[in-house]
């Protein structure tokens, strides 16, 4: 059985080998409302990984740093707080001390109907065993619009069931992929990164 800790909207759980943490951003409608025509055009822009998402866009791999730099984005000053907050917090749960990471990137994740991020983990960025942590928002999302799964040791294939507002933190060297979308709207989700060592922008930058 998951052991939980709930602090108010938090909770963090035990989940085969591993922990993760949920939570919810209320503003995502009104925020949605202020960044769309920036998401749409972010995630528009030549790409260098186009199979990474089938027919989709990951503004990571934008040919230009833009793409994974929204922590910049005026209009995402408060998201990013409240990210950074439940990293924080996620960070301590697992024994981190918040000055040794750093973040690789914050970058936006566009979805149309039918398309999905295929199996992968981000072993990449991998040097002597980093522990690297992914957080993903899903700033819109239809309720057939298809969810993150996560392959956990002890576990097996763990599906978030994600709703629009949702925030999930895990360990992304961990296989994971999301369902097809099925709605008939282009689903958006923000992600982020961060890595324990100085492969990128320290925490407390952003």
């Amino acid at each position: 059985m998951a052991r939980t800790l709930t602090n108010g909207l938090v909770m963090i759980e035990t989940v085969g080998n591993t922990r993760i943490l949920r939570t919810r951003y209320e503003n995502t409608d009104d925020l949605y409302s202020v960044v769309a025509d920036k998401l749409k055009l972010v995630t528009s822009q030549p790409n260098k990984m186009l199979w990474f998402i089938e027919n989709g866009i990951c503004s990571y791999h934008n040919e230009t740093d833009e793409g994974r730099q929204l922590y910049k984005w005026s209009e995402l000053k408060d998201l990013t707080h409240f990210l950074k907050d439940n990293i924080k917090e996620y960070l301590n749960d697992i024994s981190i001390n918040e000055h040794d990471v750093a973040v690789t990137g914050m970058w936006a994740n566009r979805y149309p109907p039918g398309t999905f991020i295929v199996k992968h983990n981000h072993n990449y960025l991998n040097k002597n065993n980093t522990i690297i942590i992914g957080i993903v928002y899903y700033i819109r999302k239809d309720d057939e619009a298809g969810s993150l799964v996560i392959d956990i040791p002890d576990y097996g294939e763990y599906n978030t069931n994600m709703r629009e507002g949702d925030v999930i933190i895990f360990d992304s060297t961990l296989e994971h992929w999301t369902i097809p979308n099925q709605s008939d709207n282009d689903k958006y989700t923000i992600g982020l990164e961060i890595v324990v060592g100085d492969n990128g922008v320290r925490l407390n930058e952003i």
